[in-house]
C-alpha cells in the first residue's frame, strides 16, 4: 500500500490532534478517544490515512442501482465503457466531505475532455440517505458545479453499497448538529467495470489522476491492437 504526499498533511494532522485534545476536559480526553470511530475506523477520520493500493488481481466492481439527483434510477453496469470514479460522502457533511468533492470538482476541470466525452465518469453515493433527497443533491451538485451523478436510496438499498465496498458508516451527534462518521475511499473502476485501485483518505488530484490517464490509455491501445 503506498502513502500519498504526506508532507502535504503534517499541519492537518497536528491540527486533528490539537482539535481531539482541546474539545475535552483532559481527564476524559482517554474516554473520549476510546469512543471515536477516527480511532477504531482511522480511514473516517479522513487526513489521517492517506494511501493507495492498486487492486490485483482485478475484480468486478459490486453492480447496484440507486437514484440520482434527478430523480432517474442509474445502475453501475450503465457505465460499462467509461473509467468511473466512485467515493461515498454527504452533503451536510462539515469535515472533510466538502474537499473530497472540490478535489472531484478539480478532476474535472483538469480532464475536462474526458469528462465531456463519457470517458470518465464520476459517482457519488450518499453515506446520509435520510436527509440526502433527490432535491439536496442537485442543488449541492449545482452549487459546486459538479458535473456526477450523486445518488440516494433507501437505507437498505444504500447500506447494501456500503457494506459491498467496505465503507463504515455511523451517525453520532455532536452539538446541535447530526454528524454521520464514515470511510473516506475512493475507487477507481476500469472500463469492463473491475475495480483497479482504491484511494483511502483525501487525496489531491494529482495523487489520482495519472492513475485515470493510464487507464484511458490502455483502453485506447486496446481499441488499436483491436482495429489492427
Amino acid at each position: 500500500m503506498q502513502k500519498l504526499s504526506t508532507s502535504k498533511f503534517t499541519i492537518s494532522i497536528l491540527l486533528l490532534i490539537i482539535f481531539a485534545s482541546g474539545c475535552a476536559p483532559a481527564n476524559s480526553v482517554d474516554a473520549e478517544l476510546e469512543r471515536s470511530p477516527g480511532v477504531e475506523h482511522p480511514e473516517s477520520a479522513g487526513f489521517r490515512v492517506i494511501s493507495r493500493e492498486e487492486i490485483k488481481p482485478i475484480v468486478p466492481a459490486f453492480n447496484f442501482s440507486l437514484t440520482d439527483q434527478s430523480g432517474e434510477q442509474l445502475s453501475l453496469s450503465d457505465l460499462d465503457g467509461s473509467v468511473v470514479m466512485i467515493t461515498f460522502l454527504y452533503t451536510h457533511c462539515p469535515e472533510a466531505c466538502p474537499l473530497v468533492a472540490a478535489n472531484f470538482r478539480s478532476v474535472q476541470d483538469q480532464m475536462s475532455s474526458a469528462i465531456d466525452s463519457d470517458e470518465l465518469v464520476q459517482v457519488l453515493v450518499t453515506t446520509d440517505p435520510e436527509r440526502d433527497t433527490p432535491e439536496r443533491l442537485i442543488r449541492y451538485s449545482q452549487a459546486l458545479g459538479g458535473d456526477w451523478y450523486f445518488l440516494t436510496g433507501t437505507m437498505q438499498e444504500v447500506q447494501e453499497v456500503w457494506d459491498a465496498y467496505n465503507i463504515y458508516r455511523e451517525v453520532k451527534e455532536r452539538t446541535a448538529e447530526i454528524v454521520v462518521f464514515h470511510s473516506y475511499k475512493t475507487y477507481l473502476i476500469d472500463q469492463n467495470g473491475n475495480l483497479n485501485f482504491e484511494f483511502v483518505g483525501v487525496w489531491y488530484p494529482e495523487d489520482i489522476i495519472p492513475d485515470i490517464q493510464n487507464m484511458l490509455n490502455h483502453n485506447e491501445e486496446n481499441i488499436d491492437e483491436k482495429s489492427n
